[in-house]
């Protein structure tokens, strides 16, 4: 939360953010946070998988394994972040479209300008636009290739140990695949 809190802070007013400077009592925000007793195993089970497996005691269904709530609690976790990021974006592209459209419109001062000068107009509008849209292609090839470096970096690097782990764990996990269950009644 603190995290957070100060990311929103940063971005809103950079200047003025202090990160030694705490928006509200964090003690008090991990006391009010919910705890999930939570059993994924038993969830597995009760989703359709583990079919061989013995059935978890002590739960009937899903909820009981409290994971639907959790997921719950962590989606609006979320939510506060992105309405405000939705927010700004909006503000700022409803800035542009106003500035846009005053720019664009007649006020009636009798703005009159020759052919010639729309034209170089014109053609300073379509220069600028093939600027930015060769920024935009730039910017969109640099953040693929941030991205498949971060791909590469915390997933496809680290396939060589999880590959090994799963080579280690196969012969012991397929030979109890065929073992009798013990089924506790």
């Amino acid at each position: 939360m603190k995290e957070l809190d100060q990311e929103n802070q940063q971005e809103e007013d950079e200047e003025n953010f202090n990160p030694e400077e705490d928006m509200r009592d964090y003690d008090l925000v991990a006391r009010s946070l919910p705890v999930f007793c939570c059993s994924s195993k038993a969830y597995q089970k009760l989703s359709g998988r583990f079919v061989r497996e013995n059935a978890v005691p002590g739960f009937r269904s899903k909820d009981e394994t409290e994971i639907p709530q959790l997921q719950s609690h962590c989606k609006k976790l979320t939510e506060g972040v992105r309405a405000s990021n939705c927010r700004r974006f909006l503000t700022h592209l409803s800035q542009l479209l106003n500035s846009l459209s005053l720019w664009a419109s007649n006020d009636g001062i009798g703005l009159k300008i020759s052919d010639a000068q729309r034209t170089i107009e014109t053609c300073f509008l379509k220069s600028r636009l093939q600027t930015l849209e060769k920024s935009l292609d730039t910017a969109v090839k640099d953040c693929l290739v941030e991205m498949n470096e971060e791909l590469a970096e915390n997933i496809f690097d680290q396939y060589p140990g999880i590959v090994e782990l799963a080579a280690a764990q196969a012969v012991p996990t397929a030979a109890h695949w065929g073992a009798p269950v013990n089924r506790v009644g």
